[in-house]
């Protein structure tokens, strides 16, 4: 019978510092993708739109390997699907979080209030997952077709921003002037204003943009209107995106011209768009 081979607790910190060093070199890799305004265009429409159910980073790593990935799996849950992996199928690196019972000062479990063992996440690991276009199941509709925003289709979320936005404590002013912006987002007083001459999908398309200012708390005070305009306008194109409506032309430019053209800005504020992007998505109903 083998016998469990035992590490040291100085080997078990090298082994994790090496698999954090090499997860850190996964996101540069993927992140050296976007490096300019028609690679940033290309995975707002392919790669985020395509992928949302992944977080950001597990899908921009996975769009930086394979452009065109729609359907993403597992072996096993393809395999559970009665689906088959080519032979040459492209094995896709995601993170995936592996779970750890709490424990108290004594060495205890932690139970929570249903007397299950209470888990956080206590490291991240390398899995590997695979497009549909690398099995024999046939490939869905492509899904990165996108609506143009003009138009008033979209005003069906307004009810469920204006409740948004209510939960925020803010209040929502439609008014004729709004000089040459659409809107704004009133930290001090509270209040999202909106041209109430914008065509519906505009209004919708304004709304997510400062609800994006609202519910971040993403203001210019601690991020400078540079940073925080790419923050924001950055959740605001992603977010129409899973919705299905294509705002690139406008908002690429717009994201460039704030951030100087430094796509950098977006790898420092994943995290921050990536929460902003997942809000307003469930708060749409999506």
């Amino acid at each position: 019978m083998a016998t469990k081979t035992k590490f040291t607790a100085e080997q078990k910190q090298e082994w994790k510092a090496q698999k954090q060093a090499e997860q850190k070199q996964l996101l540069e890799d993927a992140f050296s993708q976007l490096t300019s305004q028609e690679d940033w265009t290309n995975w707002i429409k392919f790669g985020r739109k395509n992928l949302s159910k992944y977080s950001l980073h597990n899908s921009l790593m996975i769009w930086s390997r394979k452009r065109n990935a729609t359907l993403v799996h597992g072996k096993k849950q393809w395999e559970k699907d009665g689906v088959t992996l080519n032979d040459d199928a492209q094995a896709l690196p995601i993170f995936a979080p592996q779970f750890i019972n709490e424990k108290d000062e004594n060495g205890n479990l932690v139970y929570d209030k249903n007397g299950k063992p209470k888990r956080r996440v206590g490291f991240y690991k390398v899995v590997y997952v695979y497009d549909i276009s690398d099995t024999d199941a046939p490939e869905p509709v492509d899904p990165s077709e996108m609506r143009d925003i003009e138009g008033d289709d979209l005003i069906d979320f307004l009810p469920a921003f204006e409740g948004f936005a209510r939960e925020l404590g803010f209040i929502i002013r439609y008014q004729d002037d709004t000089g040459e912006a659409q809107g704004w987002c009133d930290f001090v007083n509270r209040e999202i204003i909106v041209n109430k001459n914008l065509s519906g999908n505009s209004i919708i398309r304004t709304l997510v943009h400062e609800l994006a200012h609202a519910y971040g708390d993403i203001n210019y005070t601690d991020y400078g209107r540079g940073e925080a305009e790419v923050i924001v306008e950055s959740a605001t194109v992603m977010t129409l995106g899973i919705l299905g409506y294509d705002v690139r032309n406008a908002s690429v430019p717009y994201i460039a011209e704030w951030g100087e053209g430094d796509m950098s800005l977006l790898k420092k504020f994943t995290g921050t768009i990536d929460d902003l992007v997942k809000t307003l998505t469930e708060k749409a109903g999506i």
